[in-house]
């Protein structure tokens, strides 16, 4: 017989253990080594393009946030 009763969490959806409490230089510095990787396999491998997979919403705008800020220094 079963002894206990199985409990369910208080919230359904999963948390998002990747993501939880990262700031945004943290989301930043995890894109780095991310792309890194994928030049460094693309190098190897001899691919001429690097593909980024899907990334989170909030690194997305992260990068976006430092790519304008970089862009804007250019001209």
């Amino acid at each position: 017989m079963v002894s206990g009763k199985r409990k369910f969490q208080e919230n359904a959806r999963p948390v998002n253990k990747v993501s939880y409490g990262k700031d945004e230089l943290d989301r930043l510095i995890e894109l780095t080594l991310h792309v890194e990787l994928r030049i460094r396999e693309a190098k190897r491998l001899g691919i001429p393009r690097v593909r980024l997979e899907m990334i989170e919403f909030l690194t997305a705008e992260a990068l976006l946030k430092v790519l304008r800020n970089t862009v804007d220094g250019y001209l």
